[in-house]
């Protein structure tokens, strides 16, 4: 570690960004005292925002940023939130969810929306708390999240209207559950919300929006089924949520209509849980073309690993 930060103090980031900072970090949080300074000195030339920012938030998640870094890195971090917070303005839109996943706005709610999520790592202040705030009312749901949970790691407590947008989105309302319950604040998340079917509609909408599959979020996305399959007393019952979906206008998928997919599963006894256990899948079969009794063979099979791992004396 020590020899490589030398090197790139010495000749500058690199035009490919591989090895990541972040990807060093999997050795552990051992090299903080090398690591943390060079992140803020600019002793390493062309040292891509997005990477720095990025290292402090892994060192904040981990609870391994130190306090002096966290003041030093504060001091930094709030005139870009500031900067970012005037060209997200500028986006923002009251209705639709279009403008979410446009070519200009993308790249833009990413990278807000870690620079938030770090500022709740950084120490509390008028100043953070004010620009939380402001961007706490944006009508991006994903950017009002990480403003609502800096906002709780700061010890502040967020507008309740605000959290409920952001619960009632389908795009961000499995993470905002996840994250209140890694913080230990599961009440915060309102009950209506707090249903099942909903999580796993959620959690359907973000498998579809990663780039590899449809790089968005649908227009519609609809509960058709459900199907609860019993591996056993040790294992339990696990239910899987059948969902049909569409996106409109020049998308590549739109001219399929309604397609289908299937969330989950999900295990009843831990319900709500945003826990999926790994099998959300769409093969964007059209609706009309979709056999379910071709998905079960896939429940099935995942029955029979529960109950091998019971014999296994696995969980």
């Amino acid at each position: 570690m020590t020899a490589y930060l030398s090197l790139l103090r010495r000749h500058g980031w690199p035009k490919s960004s591989y090895p990541a900072m972040t990807e060093l970090l999997d050795e552990g949080f051992e090299f903080a005292d090398e690591i943390l300074p060079c992140l803020l000195d600019g002793s390493i030339a062309r040292l891509p925002d997005a990477i720095a920012h990025q290292a402090l938030l892994a060192f904040g998640d981990a609870g391994k940023l130190p306090r002096a870094i966290a003041t030093r890195a504060r001091a930094v971090v709030l005139p870009r939130v500031r900067a970012e917070l005037t060209r997200a303005r500028r986006h923002q839109r009251s209705s639709g969810v279009d403008w979410r996943w446009s070519s200009r706005y993308e790249p833009l709610r990413n990278s807000f929306g870690i620079l938030l999520d770090l500022l709740g790592h950084l120490g509390k202040d008028d100043a953070s708390i004010r620009l939380l705030r402001q961007a706490e009312a944006l009508h991006d749901p994903r950017l009002r999240m990480f403003a609502i949970l800096s906002l709780l790691r700061l010890k502040a407590r967020p507008d309740a209207k605000a959290v409920l947008a952001v619960a009632r989105d389908s795009e961000t309302r499995i993470w905002l559950f996840r994250q209140l319950a890694e913080q230990g604040r599961r009440t915060v998340f309102p009950k209506s919300e707090a249903q099942q079917a909903k999580l796993a509609e959620s959690d359907m909408v973000n498998w579809l929006a990663f780039p590899t599959e449809l790089g968005r979020a649908p227009h519609h996305i609809e509960l058709m089924n459900t199907v609860e399959i019993d591996a056993g007393r040790a294992a339990g019952v696990f239910v899987y949520y059948v969902f049909r979906f569409r996106v409109r206008g020049s998308h590549f998928a739109a001219d399929d209509g309604w397609m289908g997919g299937v969330s989950g599963p999900f295990r009843k006894r831990d319900f709500p849980t945003a826990d999926s256990l790994g099998d959300t899948f769409s093969s964007f079969t059209k609706w009309e073309e979709f056999n379910l009794d071709e998905q079960l063979t896939t429940v099935e099979d995942l029955r029979d690993r529960w109950r091998e791992a019971r014999r296994g004396g696995g969980d």
